[in-house]
């Protein structure tokens, strides 16, 4: 009997292994009696459901016949190892096509703060992983991005792909530290560079480019929901997703999953955050950090729905898994890490709370809410703007919630102005939610003149 098996280079997408424990069960196999069929030891099988193995080809048919399952496993991994070929685009995606010819000159960019190494603010090497590389400098940077801009096919090299890592985690930075979602068409266009890269044949930076593709797809999809562009974001989400899933990034996979959670949020479809939530703890994969995030964005699916039982189940798992995670060694991101990532979590609790109120109209809720939200601002003072605003938004929205709509004018007040202008989505629609709820029951408060603005 074997007890160990060879990993496959297979691509397997994230949902195969939760779907091979689900199909098992149905057919009434334990781990114990499906590995003595196949010859295995048991622990193979597990491996197999948690995703730290892929089954080799030869066992799928094998799987499918044992389990019944129509062909189902077997179809699951074609159409994986399909999406090598996946184009978001149907058309060509030379960036003249797209953009105009000056799109070199306006990706290239005098970026002030260029990194000297990856990774960089959460993105790794594409080539060297989490062990890092050096970066060239800015100047140098700018001379192989316009190359390869103008001439990708023949340009591409290492080199190229660290300066396409350096500024995708320039971009990734930049969506944290300002109120402007704009460069979407220079991240978008060297995706597409990247796609037709990937597609060429006997590329010998395939995994490097296909982790790229994921992180610029990620990004793009960002700027869009920034932007409101919710269907278009899905989209860039879904191709992000599926290679990110290819080159088996678990962090960029969470991190996805974590954007098209509150994608689902601003469109108050709890039962798909709830959906994104645990497809996060099928790919979580014993990362303490990672399950806390899982339960994080359950409790916030939970709490759109009104059920404030699992709300707080939820948000109890999530506090303690942060806890003991942060006592441990790992490789989680930078954005989960230390101060940052306690208001992160502590900061989604409370809008997880406060949703919980307004769903149930409990003012208990939503003094619970008020303290968390209060706390999560103590821990980072002066935090970047956009951040600023939604946190005081929810802050006065908590108020409005618990009964207090002065306090809640007086905490709004000096934001208003700013958040009217702000060009993010997620800004208007915690602007929008709080003033929905204090313009219609307390109208002497004086802010239907915002309301009149956003609509």
């Amino acid at each position: 009997m074997n007890d160990t098996v060879a990993p496959s280079d297979h691509p397997t997408p994230p949902d195969f292994g939760p779907t091979l424990r689900r199909l098992r069960l149905l057919a009434g196999y334990s781990q114990v009696r499906l590995a003595a069929e196949l010859g295995y030891h048991h622990s193979v099988i597990s491996r197999w459901e948690t995703g730290d193995r892929n089954p080799p080809l030869d066992q799928l048919k094998r799987l499918d016949d044992l389990l019944h399952t129509g062909g189902r496993l077997t179809r699951l991994r074609t159409e994986a190892a399909a999406e090598r070929d996946f184009d978001p685009w149907a058309q060509d995606l030379a960036p003249h096509a797209l953009y105009g010819k000056n799109f070199a000159a306006r990706a290239v960019r005098d970026i002030k703060a260029w990194p000297l190494r990856l990774p960089h603010h959460g993105v790794p090497c594409p080539l060297h992983g989490s062990a890092g590389c050096a970066l060239p400098p800015s100047e140098t940077a700018n001379d192989i991005w316009r190359a390869f801009a103008a001439d990708p096919l023949r340009a591409v090299g290492e080199d190229v792909v660290h300066v396409l890592g350096a500024y995708l985690s320039v971009g990734v930075r930049g969506t944290e530290a300002t109120d402007s979602s704009s460069d979407g068409e220079e991240v978008e266009a060297a995706l597409g560079l990247i796609v037709r890269l990937r597609r060429g044949p006997d590329c010998p930076l395939g995994p490097a480019l296909t982790r790229l593709a994921a992180g610029y797809a990620s990004l793009a999809g960002q700027l869009r929901m920034l932007r409101g562009q919710l269907g278009a974001a899905m989209s860039f989400y879904d191709r992000g997703l599926r290679w990110a899933a290819l080159c088996a990034d678990t962090a960029l996979t969470l991190t996805i999953l974590c954007d098209m959670n509150a994608l689902a949020r601003l469109e108050n479809d709890g039962a798909g955050a709830i959906g994104r939530a645990r497809a996060m703890l099928s790919v979580a994969r014993g990362e303490g950090w990672a399950e806390s995030l899982a339960h994080l964005h359950l409790a916030r699916g939970f709490a759109l729905l009104g059920e404030t039982v699992e709300t707080t189940r939820s948000v109890a798992r999530c506090r303690s898994l942060f806890a003991e995670a942060a006592q441990e060694v790992s490789d989680e991101p930078d954005w989960i890490r230390g101060a940052q990532g306690a208001v992160l979590v502590e900061a989604g609790i409370g809008g997880a709370l406060r949703d919980a109120a307004v769903a149930t109209s409990d003012r208990g809720l939503a003094r619970d809410a008020l303290a968390i939200m209060q706390g999560a601002m103590s821990l980072v003072p002066d935090p970047p703007r956009p951040a600023a605003m939604l946190l005081g938004l929810r802050l006065a929205d908590c108020h409005a919630c618990a009964g207090q709509p002065e306090t809640a004018v007086s905490v709004a007040s000096p934001l208003l102005a700013e958040a009217l202008a702000a060009t993010r989505v997620t800004v208007e629609h915690e602007l929008r939610g709080l003033l929905g709820r204090l313009a219609p029951r307390w109208p002497h408060v004086g802010l239907t003149h915002a309301m009149a603005a956003l609509r």
